[in-house]
């Protein structure tokens, strides 16, 4: 009999044991109820930047979200989420990579993950379920820190809002009367920002009025200012907030201009009129009555003659 030869590729072998998680994984959840099939994660490569000095020990898998059209697929550093893949279940396709995006303190990270099969997994699992280090610990040569550099450069406005977040090349242009120069200095490279003039900024100011004669608020109200600074407080019921270039008057309270006994005084009218009321509607019901009472009786001397 002719011996057979099986040959065995990286991801089919991957199907057979933990990997990507450690050999000391136990692929239980946290509860303890599941078990992550061998044959769903069968290959992961991530970088991380190492600025912060990641533990190894401390990269895991950290949930799955599963249902019947896709499954979310989560990586952790030390609990918290770190990086996030998703995989759709329609036209899905054995051993296909799904990219990593980076989240949180690792959200310049970048990876992919390859899944081997959903089925057994689609079979078993339904829901939410999560891993701590003990259960989903990866491999260490699954996290492969990143080379060191900018990864992302973000620039802000004056009162410390975002206003983009660049990555890749990134030119530095500059404006008009800026300048900028590098500067060598052993293996490091210093940009050098200069202001410069030129005749529109050089030139004098010319006034056409005299600075001395101009007519500025002095007072408010016939007060004057005292040191350039006007105070404006607010009551028990004012409050003064700070907006753009202004200030906001707010009525935070409302304190009624009447107490119990004015009010006493304004229910006993009301009962007073009601009474008035009543009285009226009874005279209105006896001099209907009267009315059609006096009605009969001209109507029954009218017939008798």
């Amino acid at each position: 009999m002719a011996e057979q030869a099986w040959f065995v590729d990286w991801y089919n072998r991957n199907e057979q044991r933990n990997f990507p998680l450690a050999d000391t994984a136990t692929r239980e959840d946290t509860s303890g109820s599941v078990q992550l099939p061998n044959d769903f994660l069968v290959d992961l490569s991530w970088s991380v930047p190492i600025e912060a000095g990641p533990d190894p020990s401390l990269f895991h898998l950290h949930s799955l979200a599963v249902f019947s059209t896709g499954i979310t697929l989560n990586f952790g550093y030390n609990g918290d989420i770190a990086a996030v893949a998703t995989v759709p279940v329609t036209g899905f396709e054995a051993y296909s990579a799904f990219k990593l995006s980076g989240q949180g303190d690792f959200s310049t990270s970048k990876g992919a993950v390859v899944i081997g099969k959903v089925e057994s997994l689609l079979d078993t699992l339904a829901g939410a379920y999560e891993w701590d280090a003990v259960g989903g610990l990866l491999s260490a040569r699954t996290v492969i820190p990143s080379l060191e550099g900018v990864h992302k450069l973000v620039v802000k406005d004056a009162i410390g809002e975002t206003k983009a977040e660049l990555t890749g090349v990134i030119n530095l242009l500059p404006g008009r009367n800026i300048s900028f120069e590098v500067l060598a200095s052993g293996d490091e490279n210093d940009i050098r920002i200069d202001c410069i003039g030129d005749e529109d900024f050089l030139a004098d100011c010319i006034c056409n009025f005299d600075a001395a004669q101009a007519n500025p608020i002095r007072t408010i109200s016939g007060i004057g200012v005292a040191g350039n600074n006007f105070i404006i407080e607010g009551s028990s019921c004012i409050e003064i907030q700070q907006i753009t270039n202004g200030i906001r008057l707010v009525n935070s309270c409302a304190e009624p201009c009447c107490g119990c006994d004015e009010l006493e005084v304004i229910m006993t009218d009301i009962r007073a009129m009601k009474d008035d009321i009543a009285t009226l509607e009874s005279l209105a019901s006896q001099l209907q009555a009267a009315i059609a009472n006096a009605t009969s009786v001209i109507l029954a001397s009218r017939t008798q003659n």
